[in-house]
């Protein structure tokens, strides 16, 4: 088949003039003036590529007085457009200074075989807790649960709702993952929902496997789930396992022990103590019970916003 080619239209003089007016504001931007002489990019292409250059420019020009992700205007948080010049001039899409900062420091993230982790926790760590706006308190269980993170060592973090419990828990977590160990942390409301939803064809397994060997497990906001005889067994299995492999596992709650237990006794069908007994023991074998006492900082953030 005979290639058919098309020719281009001609430019009219307003079209001429355009493209003039355009090449004269190129040559006088800044970020243009940088990029060639940073780039070793040979003059002849601010004509040759004229348009993709503007595009790139007007892109740019959004990211002018950004002061952080949460201020972003690109169609992609964090992705702007981008210029390469290795013998031919090509657009890319590139990420900004502070997305690259963000990556770095979720890296870790890739450690974890499960996460109901909010973003807003994904990259706490107990370095970056201000000790000199906590209580005593606050800091004598903060010393107790860094201590047991360095040690290996399972805690069972309870006290009142918004205390700080799910930060600490999570600030463990993440210091696992960053020294390259697997990581599991499950909000155990959402993970008993995940049971009973799947129950049927068992598609919850593969995610009892992660909890039972992961190197390091949290079971956050636990005694809050429904209980049910299924989410109960599955528990205890991946408790049994996590026993037998001395693995870490920390627990946070709103209950002490005998309020889990009372919680753990009662499910559709009944009453079980034996049930509930098997999986308390457990728990007071894998974790140390700490107390975290404070108000509840979810609603002091509120009212400093």
């Amino acid at each position: 088949m005979k290639r058919i080619e098309f020719e281009a239209a001609p430019e009219t003089a307003e079209m001429q003039q355009q493209r003039a007016d355009l090449l004269d504001q190129l040559r006088q931007d800044q970020a243009v003036q940088e990029f060639f002489e940073r780039s070793h990019v040979p003059a002849r292409e601010l004509s040759a590529n004229a348009y993709m250059i503007d595009a790139w420019r007007r892109n740019m020009s959004l990211c002018k007085g950004c002061a952080g992700l949460q201020e972003c205007r690109q169609t992609r948080r964090g992705m702007r457009a981008g210029l390469k010049y290795d013998g031919i001039l090509k657009d890319t899409v590139d990420a900004c200074e502070y997305q690259v900062r963000k990556e770095r420091a979720e890296a870790h993230l890739s450690h974890y075989l499960v996460s109901d982790l909010g973003e807003e926790f994904a990259a706490v760590s107990f370095a970056g807790i201000r000790l000199d706006r906590e209580s005593g308190d606050y800091v004598t269980a903060l010393r107790t649960v860094m201590q047991a993170c360095h040690a290996g060592e399972g805690v069972y973090l309870y006290g009142n709702m918004g205390s700080g419990k799910t930060y600490l828990a999570a600030c463990a977590a993440n210091q696992y993952a960053r020294a390259g160990a697997s990581v599991a942390f499950v909000h155990c409301p959402a993970f008993c929902e995940r049971i009973s939803r799947l129950q049927r064809t068992g598609e919850y397994r593969p995610e009892a496997e992660r909890l039972s060997f992961a190197r390091f497990l949290v079971l956050d906001d636990i005694g809050a789930e429904e209980v049910t005889e299924r989410s109960r067994a599955v528990m205890l299995a991946v408790l049994d396992a996590r026993m037998r492999n001395h693995l870490p596992t920390w627990f946070t709650s709103n209950a002490d022990f005998p309020a889990l237990e009372s919680h753990f006794l009662v499910t559709g069908k009944g009453r079980d103590t034996m049930e509930a007994q098997r999986l308390m023991e457990r728990i007071r074998t894998l974790s140390k019970p700490v107390l975290l006492l404070g108000d509840d900082r979810r609603m002091e953030d509120r009212s400093a916003g």
